[in-house]
């Protein structure tokens, strides 16, 4: 089977501005709707498919607005001429026997990529209409990318072929990688200062992906040397080793909140404090902001702790993933056994808040930070 999966938003768009404005005898913006449908008769006659499906945004904010504020900032809103076609479109499009698609919180490009792969899993061939570059990341042997050249009825099909020319040999999968590096100034996304396409490209060509890249960036000696010590001091015999085993010591008998704290900081919180301190040598970070993201961290450590806690006891192997009751059954000292359900739920919450204030004052840059602390406080397994 062939499918036909066609970004709504996208291919508006050019319709819209490809075309000047059309109206009908009574003053009614047809010209995206005219663009839109030429477009869509082209797409039918190139790639003959078996069903078609169009998808749209939805107005909410999706979960990249929320975990970063610019996404898109620098986007005008959609213009009134379009916006009243929209509407008629989407019921011209049902009228015809296709089906539109939205999702709440996600864009028309996740439902296409969510639509790819499921497609692809069932022995299709998919053909996604977009005008985005960033989906050529979803190119395979049975995912093509389609979108409109110069003219709006003239198309042109990717493959991973035509993508690794594109991009001087960045495969599809690597496309995400090119675009870390060099930002992506549609979406407003800011790459790394210097890294243009060209550079980009030849880095990842060069080290086979963005983690590579990241991984062999020249450090200053004296950074090496800071982020080695606290690797040493992070899982030493005053960190990662020493809480696991003061966990091992508590096994035969009861610790005290203080000690049930000081086994946890020494644990989850120790790797995480690990993590926030080489970022922050890697970034040459100013001493006040290192101390604040250390006492995020350290707080971050205990609120995945607690939860972890509590969900031994009211969670199901099925949904944790791993055997539950273990705590109870070994006569473990845990947040629940000194706190109560209750009273763990709360402290959770307060060190999530201690969390979240050593953030303040950070601007945009705390959004994601402070997204993770949130999504590990409400985190179901």
């Amino acid at each position: 089977m062939r499918l036909l999966v066609i970004d709504g938003n996208s291919i508006a768009n050019r319709a819209f501005f490809g075309i000047k404005l059309l109206t009908t005898k009574d003053g009614r913006y047809t010209n995206a709707i005219y663009g839109f449908l030429n477009i869509l008769l082209s797409l039918l006659k190139e790639c003959e498919p078996d069903e078609v499906a169009v998808a749209f945004d939805l107005k909410a904010p999706t979960f990249r607005h929320k975990m970063y504020d610019g996404y898109k900032a620098t986007r005008h809103g959609m213009p009134e001429e379009l916006a009243q076609q929209m509407p008629v479109l989407k019921e011209l499009l049902a009228d015809l026997g296709y089906r539109t698609i939205t999702a709440e919180g996600w864009e028309a490009d996740d439902i296409l990529g969510t639509l790819a792969r499921a497609g692809e899993a069932a022995g299709c061939d998919m053909y996604l209409i977009t005008g985005d570059r960033d989906m050529y990341q979803l190119s395979t042997e049975h995912v093509k990318i389609v979108g409109t050249k110069k003219g709006l009825s003239d198309v042109q099909i990717m493959t991973p072929e035509s993508v690794e020319d594109l991009y001087h040999g960045i495969t599809p999968a690597l496309v995400p990688d090119f675009y870390g590096l060099k930002g992506d100034s549609s979406d407003n996304i800011p790459g790394v200062p210097g890294i243009g396409p060209k550079k980009a490209s030849a880095l990842i060509n060069q080290y086979g992906s963005l983690d590579e890249v990241i991984a062999h960036a020249d450090l200053p000696a004296e950074s090496r040397v800071e982020a080695a010590a606290i690797l040493a001091k992070g899982g030493g015999a005053r960190g990662m080793l020493y809480g696991q085993e003061l966990d091992k010591h508590y096994e035969t008998i009861r610790a005290t909140e203080d000690q049930l704290l000081e086994l946890h900081r020494n644990k989850t919180g120790a790797l995480i404090i690990v993590a926030v301190e080489l970022g922050c040598t890697a970034a040459n970070a100013a001493p006040a902001l290192r101390k604040a993201l250390v006492q995020y961290a350290a707080e971050v450590g205990l609120v995945f702790q607690i939860v972890d806690d509590i969900l031994d006891v009211t969670s199901t192997t099925e949904e944790l993933g791993k055997p539950v009751g273990s705590d109870a059954d070994n006569d473990k000292t845990t947040f629940i056994t000194l706190y109560g359900l209750d009273g763990a739920r709360a402290l959770a919450k307060q060190h999530n808040d201690t969390a979240m204030a050593a953030l303040d004052g950070f601007g945009a840059q705390e959004d994601f930070l402070r997204l993770l602390a949130g999504e590990l406080l409400q985190r179901k397994k």
